[in-house]
């Protein structure tokens, strides 16, 4: 028999309801800084650690120093010249010990500026080693021969061995996909430039800004194929084909329709695909054609690097473009050092990006602030590069704590089975599917065998292009093993977001809880509101960031998706919290993980323009019940909206708000404040552009208090599945206090603004806010 009975004095009163995926053309243009690191009294978990300060456009270079202790007369690392305001060091330091850094500017002449006392910091000690190789041992690293990108010259022959042997499946598919290219080589017409006056936004616009993407794609990854298939096969009409699509791309206009100025997506690849096919031909090329194609990407490398260079990269990283761009620079400076003069350069540069600034939107946790889309697209990105750096340099990526715990992110928020990928842009074209490919890889790098487990437990291998080839090839798996070690539930406090989970195992056995408050704030594609959460059950999305990109920056996605009104957070009069920046900052306060109840408290203070303090509390009665308690204040009288957002109509009884859907059910009880204007609309404007074709079909519901109010509390209780939970409530017995009983036993819930204490389920703890 099921019982649900919610005991309310003085009941909420209830009004009747009212009645092609693209990816960017633009950039976040926060000029947030990287800012001074490691600051002052940090504990550095990398030895040595990255160091950064703020540039200075008079200067021609900075001297630098570490000193052992708190002053200066003990220097242990000794830097005469770097030409970046950012370095990390080629040595490693004493685990344990605190030491003192500074740095001076050099003008043309050479003559050293005052020295700045940048503070003190400690090596951890749990630190892991990851030095810097200066420039001229990269150099000595790499082979004099081409070619140089992702295998050595000394490797060639070892690969040949197993072509017909244990990478002969992967080869053979590899060498069908050139075949095909051979039967028709693409199309090499240099893709043209709008028509004068069209706006950007326009389908027009659209249509032939990623059209030209497209090209250069068809085009760049057909000569790489081929190149890479003639290296390994020495059979002559496949380098051919390449060479032939590679010079005609080098006819390109550098300052044309494939420029990064006019368009960075596909100026980016022109970077890259050409270098690859340049150093895996070389032996193709006679002197003529190699000036060619050099000619073509030193134009290209200046620009890229002229472009990172303005916008001060290594001091305002935050440009989402620009963390991709660099080590496609990277790997053009690799295939052509020693035959690009300024190669040498971008090389130093691009290491120094990835030792000292990347990632921008992860730390040592693994979280990516963007979102699992993002995380996704970054990610396959930057494996060609890891792959380039083992091969070229032999550094292992892996050995950074960033890269060792990431693939964790996506197995906490997706797991098997999930259809949806949680906060963030387009995250909700992201399903545990696809991303188990690029976990495959992953596991392979890293040798980690719970990620190889999420990659085979779906099926999914290494993909049959030469990137995968080459994780075959270069790599080993690790034995899989299921994730039963682990706790369902992480937090990635770096970025300020938990994920609550029943299950690991399969999304069909999981409710999900996932949450964020995030010291990174609004800004780029994490643009979500701080302490905001969403729900899915059995993988499938209950109650969801509503919106769906269509064009980005256009007025559904600015006004629509980058506001708070699109989130299951709270309105105060109307207003939300400041939109898709890095200033509206929140945090995650608290979280533990038991086996019967998970909790996460979010603290969004930062959030909004006007001095309002929200935190939020999420209780977790695994499987079936949630609790949530928020605390506001604002500095005059103000009404709140509680917003709820789903894929389908709520139902709105007298006692609670009912969805239902192909995913369950949910219940929620709107227990405190004891008067609230309850209200749903189907409604969202402004709409998706019409020729984008993207539809919104999604419901919002509302509860705003009636009487205005400097301080509020709302308590809300969701019972999932139509669980036998009996849940009691007396608001005017203070302190606030919960009862439920649940399958699994009682429990006692006591709420106050400033501390909680939960009792019952083995557990009887207080939590009390620092």
């Amino acid at each position: 028999m099921r019982l649900v009975l919610i005991c309310v004095i003085l009941g909420s009163v209830l009004v009747a309801p009212a009645v092609a995926q693209r990816e960017p053309n633009g950039e976040d243009e926060s000029a947030l800084t990287w800012g001074v690191r490691p600051q002052a009294g940090a504990v550095s978990d990398m030895n040595p650690p990255a160091f950064t300060w703020a540039p200075d456009e008079r200067a021609a270079g900075y001297a630098f120093e570490i000193h052992e202790g708190e002053g200066y007369q003990a220097p242990v690392y000794v830097l005469d010249k770097t030409p970046w305001s950012a370095h990390c060091p080629n040595v490693t330091l004493e685990k344990g010990k605190t030491y003192s850094w500074r740095y001076a500017t050099l003008s043309k002449d050479g003559e050293r500026g005052p020295w700045q006392a940048m503070g003190q910091f400690r090596i951890g000690e749990q630190a892991v080693d990851f030095p810097q190789p200066p420039l001229g041992d990269l150099v000595r690293r790499l082979s004099p021969d081409h070619p140089r990108l992702f295998i050595r010259p000394e490797q060639i022959e070892g690969l040949r061995g197993m072509l017909e042997g244990p990478l002969q499946g992967p080869w053979h598919k590899l060498k069908a996909a050139a075949d095909k290219l051979l039967e028709r080589l693409p199309d090499t017409r240099e893709p043209a430039r709008a028509r004068p006056g069209v706006k950007q936004s326009s389908e027009e616009a659209q249509e032939l800004f990623w059209g030209n993407v497209d090209q250069v794609f068809t085009v760049g990854e057909a000569a790489a194929t081929l190149g890479f298939v003639y290296m390994l096969s020495d059979e002559k009409p496949y380098g051919l084909g390449a060479r032939h699509l590679l010079l005609e791309m080098c006819k390109w206009d550098p300052q044309g329709a494939t420029s990064l100025l006019t368009n960075d997506e596909a100026g980016m690849p022109m970077l890259y695909l050409p270098a690859r096919t340049y150093t895996w031909i070389y032996p193709l090329l006679d002197e003529h054609e190699r000036v060619q194609v050099r000619n073509a990407m030193q134009k290209r490398g200046r620009l890229a690097f002229l472009r990172l260079q303005q916008q001060q990269h290594l001091w305002k990283p935050y440009r989402s473009h620009y963390n991709r761009l660099w080590h496609f620079l990277g790997e053009c400076a690799i295939a052509f050092q020693g035959e690009i003069p300024e190669a040498d350069q971008w090389l130093d540069y691009s290491m120094t990006v990835f030792f000292t600034c990347y990632p921008v939107w992860g730390g040592s946790d693994g979280g990516w602030h963007e979102g699992a889309a993002y995380w996704g697209i970054y990610m396959r990105r930057i494996i060609p590069w890891i792959l380039v750096m083992r091969s070229a340099f032999d550094i292992d990526a892996f050995d950074k704590p960033f890269f060792r715990h990431t693939g964790y992110y996506p197995l906490y928020l997706l797991p098997p089975g999930t259809s949806t990928g949680g906060l963030g842009d387009i995250a909700t074209s992201r399903s545990s599917e696809s991303m188990a490919n690029l976990m495959q890889m992953f596991a392979r790098l890293g040798r980690n065998p719970h990620w190889q487990w999420y990659a085979k437990v779906q099926g999914i291998g290494l993909g049959q292009d030469y990137v995968g080839f080459l994780c075959e090839a270069l790599t080993t798996p690790a034995d899989a093993k299921p994730p039963t070690d682990l706790p369902a539930s992480a937090v990635f406090p770096g970025v300020g977001l938990a994920t609550l989970n029943t299950s690991l195992l399969d999304a069909k056995d999981n409710a999900q809880i996932v949450f964020k408050s995030s010291p990174y704030g609004r800004q780029s594609h994490g643009y979500n509101s701080n302490n905001a959460f969403l729900l899915n059950l059995r993988g499938k999305p209950v109650f969801i960031s509503s919106g769906r990109r269509d064009l980005y920056g256009g007025p559904h996605h600015r006004d629509w998706m980058w506001q708070t009104k699109s989130d299951n957070a709270i309105l105060i009069n109307g207003q939300g919290q400041l939109p898709h920046t890095w200033e509206a900052t929140g945090k995650v306060t608290l979280f533990e993980t038991h086996p019967a109840v998970d909790i996460v408290e979010g603290d969004a203070s930062g959030s909004y323009a006007e001095n309002i303090h929200w935190i939020r509390r999420i209780l977790f009665f695994k499987p079936n019940v949630i609790l949530i308690q928020d605390v506001l204040s604002a500095p005059a009288p103000s009404r709140y909206q509680w917003l709820l957002h789903a894929p389908s109509k709520f139902s709105i009884e007298r006692e609670y708000v009912k969805w239902t859907g192909e995913a369950g059910t949910v219940r929620v009880y709107l227990l405190k404040p004891d008067r609230l204007a309850i209200t749903q609309t189907d409604v969202t404007e402004p709409q998706p552009v019409a020729w984008s074709g993207v539809k919104i079909q999604d419901w919002h519901l509302k509860a705003g208090t009636i009487l205005a109010r400097g301080t509020e509390e709302f308590i809300t209780l969701m019972v999932l599945d139509e669980a036998p939970v009996t849940a009691r409530y007396a608001q005017y017995l203070k302190p606030d206090r919960v009862r439920l009983t649940l399958p699994e036993g009682k429990v006692d819930v006591v709420l106050e603004r400033n501390y909680f204490h939960i009792s019952g389920l083995g557990m009887d703890k207080e939590f009390r806010r620092r």
